[in-house]
């Protein structure tokens, strides 16, 4: 008989009941054949639907948990505008403070030996006249460039410019010239401080009310005075000594800056001095060693230019406000018609242009 045949004969086999497992007081089904490794553990077999639903809220529960904390770790929103504000008011007041000002920046370089004196031409406020051991050089455009004058290789330690506009004096060691047609032909004076011991003329100024009164400084003269445009001078006083470097003229004042004394003063038309500022009463502080002088009557405002910067007084010199220029300054002039045109040179011969009263010198 073949095995098909026997099979058939057989019938179909019975099947095996799954065994019955109890674990921890439940019953279950585990088909036959599980090895021991499969099996559940205790407490998980036939587990009741509510036992899952507790644990799904018990996950549930857990999770809101760990958000909340989550939350709590996070800054709250409103210290958030709070920091974002104090930024905002930070950077306000910094740009206030500053006056919203950069770093200056030159508008034109010199290359000359030394740095002496500048002036501007009050009948032509574009054109500004400088002066060294060199000579004279002119610039026409407010200081943004520069050509040299028929005065080339004199020196030219002061330069004063009537109200005209017309009348020119340059003066130095051994120069004291004068123009009458704005700097372009010029004839010696020097013959007319003969007798006077007048040689080395450092300093000069001109009112700028009356055009034929001068004052020079000399070396050994000390100060003088002409009233008659140069063709006669006398001596004012030689209480300045030899350390006057520069002078400045308006409203029936004159100021010297003098080495070692700062800023003089004078109502009586040189004849008596006293301290305007520097050394003597500290409104300049003693390091503060003044170069350069010039008052714009105008604004009724002096303006110094020293070792540490520009500083503008508004009441005679007796207190001092320092602008936006920090670095020492050779040479100052201020716009006869603009106060708020400013220009300086410093001492590498870099020349600096102000338009908002020197709060700012941004350059080209």
């Amino acid at each position: 008989m073949s095995r098909k045949t026997a099979r058939l004969q057989r019938g179909p086999q019975p099947q095996k009941s799954p065994e019955v497992l109890e674990v921890g007081g439940q019953k279950s089904s585990i088909p036959s054949g599980t090895a021991a490794s499969q099996l559940p553990a205790a407490g998980h077999l036939n587990r009741p639907s509510e036992q899952f639903e507790a644990e799904g809220t018990d996950r549930a529960g857990a999770g809101a948990k760990a958000g909340a904390e989550f939350r709590q770790k996070r800054f709250p929103l409103w210290l958030v505008v709070i920091g974002a504000g104090v930024v905002i008011w930070a950077v306000i007041a910094f740009l206030l403070l500053s006056g919203g000002k950069s770093e200056p920046k030159p508008v034109a370089t010199l290359n000359t030996p030394d740095i002496h004196a500048l002036a501007f031409n009050p009948a032509q406020p574009e054109t500004v006249y400088f002066g060294s051991h060199n000579g004279l050089l002119k610039s026409r455009d407010n200081g943004l460039s520069w050509q040299p004058t028929n005065l080339a290789n004199l020196d030219a330690m002061g330069i004063g410019v009537a109200g005209d506009g017309k009348t020119v004096y340059i003066s130095g060691h051994a120069v004291f010239s004068r123009s009458d047609d704005g700097g372009i032909t010029w004839r010696s004076l020097l013959d007319r401080l003969a007798g006077t011991g007048a040689t080395d003329v450092h300093a000069l100024a001109v009112d700028p009310t009356n055009p034929a009164r001068l004052y020079i400084f000399s070396v050994g003269a000390g100060l003088m005075k002409s009233e008659d445009s140069g063709q006669h001078w006398q001596v004012v006083s030689k209480q300045l000594a030899n350390g006057l470097v520069s002078l400045a003229l308006g409203n029936n004042t004159l100021w010297a800056a003098v080495t070692g004394r700062g800023v003089l003063r004078s109502q009586d038309g040189g004849n008596s001095w006293e301290a305007a500022s520097g050394y003597a009463n500290a409104a300049l502080d003693t390091n503060n060693k003044v170069a350069a002088l010039a008052f714009n009557p105008n604004s009724n405002t002096l303006y110094a230019g020293t070792v540490n910067g520009l500083f503008l007084s508004s009441d005679g010199g007796s207190s001092w406000n320092g602008s936006g220029y920090t670095q020492p300054v050779a040479a100052l002039a201020v716009n006869p018609v603009n106060p708020k045109n400013i220009l300086l040179v410093n001492t590498r011969g870099e020349v600096y242009r102000s338009l908002d009263g020197g709060l700012s010198w941004p350059g080209n």
